[in-house]
């Protein structure tokens, strides 16, 4: 931020702190950072009356204020331990090279200004996006599959918090990346399907958000972008599974990322109470080396107090770690039709895990 910027926020926050008093206004910057974005943006707006730069910075925060309310809660909400981070605005002249980059702790976007301020908005949360989400698996996957991520998760945030805007999204970036690549297009396709499941977040993002954890210092490996091509068509056939369909696969295992699905849905099952099933084949995983088992059933009472014993039971067991749980909207299979329910999932992990700190590491891990 520069000293403009800073000067400015200090006057609005010192007016705020004089007629509201100090504890009020330092709990509203604890709980509402981007509130200040959004003061600051309408006190451009007033100044730009009378200052013809005042239209660009009331622009430029209006945009940062958007982004961060909008982009920074959806992910914090959809993401365990993601941590929000700053937007900063820079607008550069005809000539200059549109970028974005990730300096203390803040997404930076020089970008050109439109006079349309649906685009600008869209253009950075695009920026956002790409620089801000799985920054660590980026380094390791393939630039298709790191595009078609960014364009999946930024048309699903405007289609939840911006909605107004999505025809300049579609216009400005999806049509054009989608016809232009066939592989994002495919990639696009299976994102929609896992996501109708309701896994794409807590299963997918999850896991790339694991991989990008586990390795260090390596480098882009073939087998690396392989194997993320197999989860995804992993997830995409779990998530065309039928109701009652017991055959399909439910575990992935890969040399990086090594999971588990397993489904407590069956009334039956539940209502006789026996949690060893499920305990032992819990065992069974861990023998086998995976390292995140995700508990997946309806979100009834019954089922919950069920899941949670075998929760419990697992981690006296093997000493597995609660990572998260939530409730969401699925859409599953019955009778070739998709229905909606409410899904519980709960997150346990395996604390012995396999980490990669260099290449040798990683070639050991694919031998």
């Amino acid at each position: 931020m520069n000293m403009e910027n800073w000067e400015l926020e200090k006057v609005i926050i010192s007016s705020m702190i004089s007629f509201f008093g100090g504890g009020i206004v330092i709990l509203v910057l604890f709980l509402f950072p981007e509130k200040v974005e959004k003061w600051i943006a309408l006190l451009w707006k007033l100044i730009s009356l009378f200052y013809k730069e005042g239209q660009k910075k009331y622009i430029a925060h209006d945009i940062q204020g958007k982004v961060n309310e909008f982009t920074n809660k959806k992910l914090s909400q959809e993401i365990k331990n993601y941590t929000p981070v700053g937007i900063e605005i820079e607008w550069i002249e005809e000539g200059q090279t549109p970028e974005e980059f990730f300096s203390d702790n803040k997404v930076i976007i020089r970008m050109r200004k439109s006079e349309n301020q649906n685009k600008n908005l869209v253009a950075a949360s695009m920026a956002f996006v790409s620089q801000s989400l799985l920054r660590k698996a980026k380094k390791y996957i393939s630039d298709s599959q790191k595009e078609s991520i960014d364009l999946f998760v930024v048309n699903k945030i405007l289609k939840h918090e911006e909605p107004d805007i999505v025809d300049q999204f579609i216009q400005n970036f999806l049509f054009k990346m989608v016809d232009s690549r066939q592989k994002i297009s495919e990639f696009f396709e299976k994102y929609n399907c896992i996501d109708k499941a309701g896994l794409f977040f807590p299963v997918f993002i999850q896991e790339m958000t694991f991989l990008g954890e586990k390795i260090f210092g390596g480098r882009k490996d073939q087998q690396i972008i392989i194997e993320v091509n197999k989860m995804i068509d992993f997830l995409e056939s779990y998530s065309k599974r039928e109701i009652g369909e017991d055959e399909i696969e439910k575990n992935f295992e890969g040399n990086y990322c090594r999971f588990a699905l397993i489904i407590i849905a069956k009334a039956k099952k539940v209502g006789i109470g026996d949690t060893g099933p499920y305990t032992r084949y819990i065992e069974d995983l861990i023998r086998r080396g995976i390292e995140n088992i995700y508990i997946v059933g309806p979100s009834k009472a019954e089922n919950l107090n069920f899941i949670g014993r075998v929760s419990q039971q697992a981690s006296l067991d093997h000493k597995l770690e609660k990572y998260n749980e939530k409730e969401y909207k699925a859409y599953i299979i019955k009778k070739g039709e998709r229905i909606q329910v409410k899904t519980y999932l709960l997150v346990l992990r395996n604390p012995e895990r396999q980490y990669y700190f260099d290449s040798e590491d990683q070639r050991k891990a694919i031998q």
